[in-house]
């Protein structure tokens, strides 16, 4: 969040800037200065905020948090600053005339301190982000990406989407016409092209779930010659994309052990894709796709050898699917679950096998179902927090008004912080801050358009 608050404050200085505010002496080139330091700063700011985010999960590096949140409140103070002087200023008499210059004499002295009051508070600023930045640049985050030469080593982070490839049937709700519709289009598709299926939906809808059976479905396998399923993620080179693409259809054929360690640019694995490929009915998965341009990157590797290839890719971001020329692409919008299903869904999570609601815990349970909003990941970490209790209605009921905090601490819920947090940190900086801003309406309250709206601009959100 320091991000959005740091650009947030540099349009604040900018405009302020423009507006040649009649600063006493150097409190002008100060707030250039500031402005200065923190485009400077701010080129540390996405991956601070993005790793913080990120290590979350494990408890998180406590310098980085630390630095992180003072850039933050020195934004907030700059901000507080700038609105209390300018508010000041604004009260200044102005017009012309005898009047208008007694008024002007009078408040001379007033004005003075005013701007000696900014002036020594911007100098004040200045010093604090200095020794703010020389922090940063001493950590400079290296050891988060430093390997084993540093000494400690690497810590991988467990990769959740793993377990949803693997979810038992047993375990699965409301996917089985969708699953084989799909398969359906990889299988008996009419044309031989090369043609390419895009699951897309928010986070939390199960589509690395509903990939995953696919994938594994044993008439899929018996289709195809060759398989591979990539996790792509936000970031990635692409030349280690296409290395681990090669890779995996290696293995898939037996040939892992023919890669090896020779160093090849961009243009050798795409040749090498191509050939591997040439006479070869292949599917390739890729999961959780961010990047709108995915498709350029994989696409001429990716051979169009007229064998009815597929590929098949997911996405929170239909932008993705839309990149994508139209005659190859199947877009399908993956929905919630309906209430029927979502309720299934729970009682199977919270009850067991059985899945039989006490009488006792109907009410509780499907106000459960409804603020989950039909996401089974939402609706299966809860159930199974849930399923840990004893079924009484007094202890669910604290159980579930304490869901917040829980967010944060329990195992159960920490896929779901996961997939919260990916949408949160891939919103730009202002869409950010709106969204924080819902935190001060109580839960249930009604929030009209227009007022929020309001309250937005009046914080200068939009």
């Amino acid at each position: 969040m320091a991000e959005g608050a740091v650009n947030s404050v540099i349009q604040i200085l900018s405009s302020l800037l423009v507006q040649e505010i009649k600063l006493l002496g150097n409190a002008k080139q100060g707030v250039e200065d500031i402005k200065n330091e923190l485009e400077s700063i701010r080129s540390f700011l996405k991956d601070a905020d993005t790793r913080a985010a990120q290590e979350g999960e494990t408890g998180g590096n406590e310098g980085v948090k630390t630095w992180v949140k003072q850039l933050r409140e020195q934004a907030f103070r700059i901000e507080d600053a700038i609105d209390e002087y300018t508010m000041k200023a604004a009260r200044l008499p102005h017009g012309r005339g005898l009047v208008s210059y007694l008024l002007k004499a009078c408040y001379f002295i007033k004005i003075l301190k005013l701007r000696h009051g900014i002036a020594t508070e911007i100098n004040d600023i200045k010093r604090s982000l200095a020794e703010i930045q020389r922090r940063g640049e001493i950590y400079n985050f290296k050891y988060i990406d430093q390997g084993s030469g540093s000494g400690g080593g690497n810590v991988i982070p467990h990769d959740s989407r793993v377990d949803a490839i693997f979810i038992e049937d047993a375990e699965v709700v409301g996917i089985d016409s969708t699953k084989e519709k799909l398969i359906d289009l990889l299988v008996k598709g009419t044309s031989n092209i090369r043609s390419v299926i895009a699951v897309v939906g928010e986070g939390g809808l199960g589509k690395t779930t509903l990939a995953g059976k696919i994938y594994n479905n044993d008439a899929v396998k018996k289709h195809f010659d060759c398989q591979a399923w990539l996790t792509v993620g936000k970031e990635y080179l692409k030349k280690d994309l296409l290395r681990k693409i090669l890779r995996e259809l290696y293995h898939s054929t037996g040939l892992g052990s023919q890669l090896g360690k020779k160093i090849m640019e961009e243009k050798d694995f795409i040749m090498k894709l191509r050939e591997h490929l040439k006479d070869k009915c292949y599917m390739i998965v890729f999961d959780d796709v961010w990047k709108i341009k995915f498709w350029r990157d994989v696409e001429h590797a990716l051979l169009d050898n007229q064998k009815n290839s597929r590929v098949m890719l997911t996405t929170r971001n239909k932008a993705v699917a839309e990149f994508i020329p139209f005659s190859i692409v199947h877009v399908h919008m993956l929905e919630p679950l309906s209430s029927e299903k979502g309720w299934e869904l729970f009682c199977r999570k919270a009850f067991g096998s059985v899945g039989c609601c006490p009488p006792n815990l109907i009410e509780l349970s499907e106000r459960v179902v409804g603020k989950c909003g039909g996401l089974p990941l939402a609706i299966a970490a809860i159930g199974g927090l849930l399923s840990r209790k004893n079924k009484i209605v007094s202890k669910w009921r604290n159980m579930l008004d304490s869901l917040g905090s829980k967010l944060s601490s329990d195992s159960h819920l920490s896929d779901c912080k996961r997939v919260l947090s990916e949408g949160y940190y891939d919103l730009p900086h202002h869409l950010k801050s709106c969204l924080l801003y819902f935190g001060v309406f109580p839960e249930g309250y009604e929030i009209r358009f227009g007022r929020l709206i309001r309250l937005w601009i009046a914080e200068g959100f939009v």
